[in-house]
């Protein structure tokens, strides 16, 4: 199913993409990344929707490194960004949507979707 978004992550240039959500307020010492991050103790596996350059991954390596992590972005840009920013971590991320997952058939003890619903047109299909 392939429903537009409300952003257009698309038309970023490099330089943007690079920096994108990694810095200032909504880079990693954003309250809400810390409490999911809170949040994940004990957890063994994660799916990132919306993973982006990789921020909550490198979160996550850095404060719970036990758990299995999985990320998927629809923006192409973003993904690659993340591979090349962790390359032997590469095969984590992938482009992907929300509306997709059941495609997949891995099961995840969490799925994170932080600041994604509100970009959706309806966020009903995406919870299912």
């Amino acid at each position: 199913m392939t429903l537009r978004l409300k952003q257009g992550w698309d038309d970023y240039s490099p330089e943007t993409v690079e920096e994108f959500l990694r810095a200032g307020d909504e880079g990693s010492a954003h309250p809400s990344r810390l409490k999911a991050i809170e949040l994940l103790e004990g957890i063994g596996s994660v799916l990132d929707v919306g993973c982006g350059t990789g921020v909550m991954f490198e979160l996550i390596r850095r404060h719970r490194p036990s758990i299995d992590y999985a990320g998927i972005d629809v923006t192409e840009q973003f993904v690659r960004s993340a591979q090349r920013r962790f390359p032997s971590d590469a095969q984590r991320f992938r482009q992907g949507s929300i509306f997709d997952l059941q495609a997949d058939g891995r099961q995840f003890d969490v799925v994170l979707c932080r600041h994604v619903l509100e970009h959706l047109p309806d966020y009903k299909p995406a919870v299912e």
